[in-house]
C-alpha cells in the first residue's frame, strides 16, 4: 500500500471513530417550568432532563406525579444542585434535575408534583405537567 493509501486509510478509520461516538452520546434536552407551556419532541434514545426549583426550607419536595413507561423510562435517581438555573432568584438557586430516556415512540404527560415531606396522600401543593412526544 502506498504512503498516500495508508494516510487515507488512516484518515478514513478516525473520522469513522469520530462519526460512532458522537453517535453513542444521546442528545440531552432540557427543560424547566417555563417549558411546560410547549410540547417536548423527542427522538427515541434522547434524554429529558426536567430541572425543577427545590424548596427544602418550606419542606416541599418534588414526585413524578404521573405514570410514563413504557414510552419514557427514569434514567437514575433525581440529582440536586446549588446553582441558578433561568429565572434564578438570589438565595433561591437549588434545582433537582431528573433524568428521563425516551424508549419507545408515544405521547405521554409527564407530571411533577410538589408535596411536603410530610404529606402522605392528598393533591400536591404544586404541579408542573410537559406534553412529551417521542418518535
Amino acid at each position: 500500500m502506498s504512503r498516500v493509501g495508508r494516510r487515507l486509510r488512516q484518515a478514513l478509520l478516525v473520522a469513522s471513530a469520530l462519526a460512532l461516538q458522537a453517535c453513542a452520546a444521546p442528545q440531552v434536552v432540557k427543560v424547566e417550568q417555563a417549558d411546560s407551556a410547549r410540547p417536548v419532541e423527542l427522538k427515541t434514545g434522547q434524554i429529558l432532563e426536567v430541572r425543577l426549583f427545590t424548596l427544602p426550607g418550606r419542606g416541599l419536595s418534588l414526585f413524578l406525579g404521573s405514570v410514563v413507561t413504557p414510552t419514557l423510562v427514569q434514567e437514575g435517581r433525581p440529582t440536586h444542585h446549588d446553582d441558578p438555573i433561568e429565572g434564578g432568584v438570589s438565595g433561591a438557586n437549588n434545582y433537582e434535575a431528573w433524568r428521563f430516556r425516551a424508549v419507545q415512540p408515544g405521547r405521554v404527560r409527564l407530571r411533577m408534583d410538589y408535596r411536603h415531606q410530610w404529606d402522605n396522600g392528598g393533591a400536591p401543593v404544586r404541579s408542573v405537567d410537559y406534553e412529551v412526544v417521542v418518535r
